[in-house]
């Protein structure tokens, strides 16, 4: 009798310690810092790795991996580990168009207790920006409110002046040209629309559509700039006349849809850049999953025709979306479609993905 029961007690204790079996996940290190990477560091992808291990008594599953933007990439080495058994995580990381103090996220799940492990890379990459930029390239204009402008300049040309600024019908420039511009600094100008623009009506400033406008300097070595008027609240604004063009908006469909705007990989360049302090801007790859996988803009995701959801678009109102396609027809073509969602505005790569690389 008492060796049954022992027996019984055996076999509790034992049933016991396989249900109370656990993995358990051991990260080295769980937080890496790769200090400040030097310029032609900065111009590379930058590696990194992770070991893995399972210091647990059961096995354990891991998913790949994710990560915190498009421009890291990471892929263990195995997906199940036995107690006692390791892997590496090795992480790429495409550092162009950011620059100072960075921080990057990949995130490890599995079926261990904590499910999620957040593992962190922090560098410091040099400003390798060259040329001159709009800051920021987008503005938004307000009634006839003047709108601050600045422009900075990377390069070391000195008596680089601001000789011209192409502004649409109905918006002015304040400040006087030409305007100095230091080699190394930065100037402003100020500006202010006080019309909407020729054939536009209400639709044009509930829908917040955006026009170009470029600027021009003394030295023939920097690009024209171009950058953007958000209309918002103009509502009360007279429209420039333009009888022709305001037939035209008449005789239209009563649907609100916005038009794409082409735009040069410089461009995206600048608004890649000043994608770091902005949410809204949506880098969207509409070319198969195959081909993003196989390389694509940073921080842009996969997002072909096959996934799209119009009725709820996994973007805000306030949106700016960039299209990137195997070429710049197919952007435009899709664009018809994207333009009837909620969003600010609609960019398209000329050139299509091509033109990037």
């Amino acid at each position: 009798m008492l060796t049954e029961k022992i027996l019984v007690w055996l076999l509790a204790l034992q049933l016991s310690a396989i249900l109370l079996a656990q993995p358990a996940l051991k990260v080295e290190p769980e937080s890496l810092d790769l200090g400040e990477l030097s310029l032609d560091a900065a111009r590379k992808h930058i590696p990194a790795s992770f070991l893995l291990s399972n210091v647990g008594d059961s096995l354990m599953r891991l998913k790949k991996p994710r990560t915190s933007c498009g421009c890291t990439k990471a892929e263990l080495g195995k997906h199940e580990l036995q107690p006692g058994e390791s892997t590496e995580l090795q992480v790429e990381i495409d550092p162009t168009g950011r620059y100072a103090r960075q921080r990057f996220m990949v995130f490890v799940n599995g079926n261990f207790p904590e499910t999620t492990r957040r593992l962190e890379i922090k560098m410091l990459l040099p400003d390798t920006r060259t040329g001159w930029e709009l800051m920021p390239p987008m503005l938004h204009v307000f009634d006839a409110n003047p709108v601050p402008l600045k422009v900075r300049l990377f390069e070391p040309l000195e008596g680089t002046q601001i000789t011209a600024v192409e502004l649409p019908e109905g918006c002015e420039l304040l400040s006087s040209l030409p305007l100095p511009l230091p080699a190394g600094g930065m100037a402003q100008l100020q500006l202010r629309c006080t019309r909407l623009p020729a054939g536009s009506d209400k639709r044009f400033a509930a829908n917040h559509q955006s026009l170009p406008f470029t600027l021009r300097s003394n030295q023939p070595q920097l690009p024209q700039l171009q950058g953007w008027l958000n209309f918002r609240n103009h509502k009360n604004l007279p429209t420039a006349a333009n009888a022709e063009t305001e037939t035209a908006v008449t005789e239209t469909s009563q649907t609100a849809q916005i038009k794409p705007l082409l735009i040069e990989q410089a461009v995206l360049k600048q608004l890649l850049r000043a994608q770091q302090g902005v949410s809204d801007i949506k880098v969207l790859d509409l070319r198969d999953k195959e081909d993003f996988d196989n390389g694509h803009i940073p921080d842009s995701v996969s997002y072909p025709s096959t996934a799209w959801n119009l009725q709820n678009p996994p973007w805000s109102a306030n949106a700016v979306l960039i299209l990137i396609a195997e070429d710049e027809q197919r952007a435009i073509s899709a664009a018809a479609e994207l333009g009837k969602t909620p969003c600010r505005s609609i960019l398209v790569l000329r050139g299509g993905y091509p033109a990037w690389r």
